[in-house]
């Protein structure tokens, strides 16, 4: 977000005379120490909150520039003795019938005055006709949309009272009364930090995703403290600790969650004025930190901040403005890095930072080299546990591709096993087969520790394979058998309801457990299952006849075998099923899920 273009001030401490242009959404002023960086910051708190220190009164003298003061001294220019802070403001969408593009808005505070005066350059442009709507209308806007911006200005020692005033806005009062001496009170009290804690789910996750650190709101022993008792909770090894009593660095990154919270659940405009963010914080943090104010905070918020630190200074991208503060004869100068005319004059110091750059690159490349690593490790131990899964064995590759769609269907009610075909072809050809399958399970041995199921076709020849396992094998039931090792098993597809009888006619292929329905689609170029008649053959004496069985009733379609097009069906047309659709399928996953208690 951006409201403000250009920071022009005056007399301001050490800003003598200074314009910061070209503002962004996120602002970094860096430097050397004690040359002013943080004026920036205190001038914009002077302008919007009437305060140049976070929560100490203003007073003229002491923030008057020095050198101003030497210049109206020998002068003797008594009345020109002021601090002028003027902002050039970028209108929001929603004032752009009221508002110009850009207007600034001066406010100038003069010895002896207690409050500031006022100026702005609306009826300039209302002469100049670049006025939305009429001067009169122009001046209430402007009224309404300066009331609606929040200057959040975060010092750089951020003690005690700064953190309880912030976490105030988070909480809200109830009568004087002891919460324990009332039981009605006391659940009154525990909903609503039950409510709190629900409503400000974002914060509580974006500090999470900062810090790792899982937090809860607890409610007060007594109703009268209600907005100081309510403290944040962290979750800790050893149990819940309050945040107030981790580390400095941990409490400030608290700061820039609820910052970011209030912001997103507020109609209203914030802007940030965030002194040395880096401040307690180990460089990761602080790294992740730098991330979330450029791809996340921004966005609700514009952001002026002071940093030394690398992570912040190496920020880039539209949404961001660098500047470098100098300061030379109690003047202080603040320029745009990339835009400064003088670069060359600079190079010293631009020197440094590019050195600071280079580290925060180096480390965020051995970053990505370790995050890398740990992904490896995940994808080897993912692997490991994959090697002692229970294994289905499939005759074919389409096969394999539909029993793992069926297995995805089912969800959490499907038997977790990992599937393979035995055809090891590589695409290439076919070497997979009932036979092959058969001459595999045979050869699965003990010490491989894993359950291992061979799932054979229920036609002709996965009939033929199946009985002719070895005498290793005993029949576990009519459709299933077990090696005498244990681990070794062998399945026929089992008959859904819908299909009885393909099995007596040896032709139950796993495309047959979706139901005719689902086996006739087409994909939208007309391709799918293509079937053959195959009619049942009758043998008198040594004279083999086969039955022309067009006549005959619909049922006999169980002698209809499939020629082609399985490829398309596993590949595209079963894509779009149900769980209805794959209910054929759930006497098999019953079968295997019996053998899986074997393990």
């Amino acid at each position: 977000m951006k409201i403000i273009n250009k920071i022009s001030v005056k007399y301001f401490r050490s800003l003598h005379t200074v314009e910061i242009k070209d503002c962004s959404s996120i602002n970094v002023i860096s430097g050397r120490n004690d040359v002013g960086k943080s004026n920036v910051i205190k001038a914009l708190n002077l302008f919007f909150n009437g305060q140049a220190d976070w929560d100490s009164d203003y007073s003229f003298y002491d923030n008057f520039s020095k050198k101003r003061l030497e210049e109206v001294r020998k002068d003797s220019i008594k009345g020109k003795q002021f601090v002028s802070i003027k902002i050039e403001f970028s209108r929001p969408e929603n004032y752009h019938k009221s508002l110009p593009e850009t207007f600034n808005v001066e406010r100038k505070w003069f010895r002896d005055s207690k409050t500031f005066e006022q100026s702005d350059d609306l009826s300039a442009l209302d002469k100049a006709k670049k006025l939305p709507s009429k001067l009169t209308t122009a001046q209430r806007a402007l009224g309404r949309f300066l009331n609606k911006i929040h200057f959040e200005y975060v010092p750089a020692i951020k003690d005690r009272i700064y953190f309880n005033d912030l976490l105030r806005r988070l909480q809200f009062s109830l009568l004087d009364l002891t919460i324990s001496q009332n039981q009605q009170l006391f659940e009154t009290a525990n909903t609503l930090a039950d409510h709190i804690e629900g409503q400000i789910t974002d914060l509580k996750m974006d500090f999470e995703k900062a810090t790792n650190i899982h937090t809860t709101i607890q409610p007060p022993s007594t109703v009268s403290s209600l907005f100081q008792a309510f403290f944040i909770s962290t979750q800790t090894d050893s149990g819940e600790v309050a945040l107030k009593f981790r580390g400095d660095g941990l409490q400030s990154r608290y700061i820039a969650s609820v910052l970011h919270y209030i912001a997103s659940n507020s109609n209203d405009y914030y802007i940030w004025g965030y002194e040395e963010p880096e401040l307690a914080l180990e460089y990761s943090h602080a790294s992740k930190m730098a991330d979330d104010f450029s791809e996340t905070y921004s966005k609700r918020s514009q952001i002026f901040l002071t940093s030394h630190s690398p992570a912040f200074i190496s920020l880039a991208g539209e949404n961001v403005s660098c500047y470098r503060a100098t300061q030379e004869n109690a003047i202080t100068d603040v320029s745009n890095v990339l835009n400064s005319n003088n670069k060359e004059l600079l190079r010293y110091e631009i020197g440094i930072l590019d050195i600071q750059k280079e580290v925060h690159e180096l480390y965020s490349k051995e970053f990505l080299k370790l995050k890398s690593v740990y992904e490896k490790i995940d994808q080897l131990e993912l692997e490991i546990n994959r090697t002692k899964m229970p294994m289905l064995v499939t005759e074919g590759k389409t096969d394999k591709i539909i029993i793992e769609k069926a297995l995805e269907i089912f969800g959490e009610n499907a038997p977790s096993i990992l599937v393979r075909a035995c055809d090891n072809s590589g695409g290439i050809g076919s070497s997979g087969g009932a036979g092959q399958l058969g001459r595999l399970i045979e050869t699965i041995h003990p010490d491989d520790d894993r359950i291992v199921i061979a799932l054979f076709d229920n036609d002709e020849e996965g009939q033929k394979e199946f009985s002719g396992l070895s005498k290793n094998f005993t029949e576990y039931n009519k459709n299933v058998k077990r090696h005498r090792n244990g681990i070794a098993w062998a399945i026929k597809i089992p008959e859904p309801d819908f299909r009885e009888g393909y099995a007596d006619a040896k032709n139950l292929c796993i495309e047959y457990l979706f139901d005719d329905g689902i086996i006739s689609k087409k994909n939208e170029r007309g391709e799918g299952l293509k079937f053959r008649k195959q009619p049942p053959k009758v043998t008198i004496g040594n004279v083999q006849l086969s039955l022309n069985l067009d006549h005959l009733d619909l049922q006999l379609k169980k002698y209809e075998k499939i020629e082609t097009g399985k490829d398309i069906f596993s590949q595209e047309i079963i894509n779009d099923l149900n769980l209805n659709d794959f209910r054929g399928f759930k006497e098999l996953f019953n079968e295997i899920k019996e053998i899986l208690q074997f393990i």
